[in-house]
Order: structure tokens, then C-alpha cells, then sequence
């Protein structure tokens, strides 16, 4: 009973087994960036030629 109850979530095996949500939000965010920064550099070459 001295022990927290929090300290059994750090020590859980979700830590090391992440629930797949996260790698889909990963992958998600992953294309959202290359497209902005495609959209960037497609906006930046419009602008300079």
C-alpha cells in the first residue's frame, strides 16, 4: 500500500508495446509534413521563376 498507484503504469507493458494508434498517428503526421513541405518548395520555385 506505500507504493503509488502510478508506479505500476511506467512499469506496464505498454511502454514497450506501444498500441498500434500511436504508429498510425506517427505515420499520419510523417505524410502531413512532407506534403506541407512539398507544398512549400513547389510554392517557393512558383515565386522565384
Amino acid at each position: 500500500m506505500t507504493t503509488p498507484p502510478n508506479s505500476s503504469t511506467f512499469h506496464g507493458p505498454s511502454i514497450f508495446k506501444p498500441p498500434p494508434h500511436q504508429d498510425i498517428v506517427v505515420v499520419v503526421v510523417v505524410v502531413v509534413v512532407v506534403v506541407v513541405v512539398i507544398i512549400i518548395i513547389i510554392i517557393i520555385i512558383i515565386l522565384v521563376f
